[in-house]
């Protein structure tokens, strides 16, 4: 998310003239968890001026326990 921000002041007087100008520049970055699935798209609402960003997971096979032979004498 970014964005841009522009702000212009003029005052003038008889004898003066002042004139200020803003401009900055504005950038988020989010880093996501490794079980964020990035493939497909999130579903984004605003609510209240609060942005709600929501990812599906990936989804992850759970190893299988695995076996080992023992040999009993």
């Amino acid at each position: 998310m970014s964005g841009k921000l522009s702000n212009d002041y003029v005052h003038r007087d008889e004898y003066y003239q002042i004139k200020e100008l803003s401009k900055q520049e504005f950038r988020r970055v989010v880093r996501l968890p490794e079980d964020v699935d990035v493939t497909t798209e999130p579903h984004v609402s605003l609510d209240d001026g609060i942005l709600l960003v929501d990812f599906a997971l990936k989804v992850v096979d759970e190893p299988k326990a695995k076996t080992r032979k023992l040999e009993i004498s």
